[in-house]
């Protein structure tokens, strides 16, 4: 159990009634993060209400600074449906070559660009 005043991330353990009270703080903090950013919108839902379910037998992040990448992987999943393999056959072992292909992806697309930008004519 977490001691952070987080939500264990073993959802086993959380009523269903506990899930719809912090998923309905998370939508509260995204609307106020997305009123102050003032941002375009891109992808705007209208008044359709965001779904909410349960993944059962999902990986149980229990190591140390990859709550990160693990959500990140988590929501990527999501978006494209949940493909094979899916959130479900996650192990730790994955979660670190997860990490590290984030690892290259930043390093690819930021740290490269950066050190090695063309010359200005």
């Amino acid at each position: 159990m977490h001691t952070h005043g987080d939500p264990d991330p073993d959802m086993s353990s959380i009523t269903d009634r506990k899930v719809d009270d912090i998923r309905k703080q998370y939508a509260l903090d995204i609307y106020k993060t997305i009123k102050v950013a003032n941002y375009q919108l891109t992808q705007f839902r209208g008044l359709q209400p965001f779904t909410c379910h349960r993944v059962s037998n999902l990986y149980i992040n229990e190591i140390g600074g990859d709550c990160g990448p693990v959500t990140v992987k988590f929501l990527e999943m999501h978006t494209h449906g949940d493909p094979d393999p899916d959130m479900s056959s996650i192990t730790d072992r994955k979660v670190d070559d997860i990490r590290k292909q984030y690892a290259l992806d930043i390093y690819k697309t930021i740290v490269m660009p950066a050190y090695y930008a063309p010359p200005r004519a």
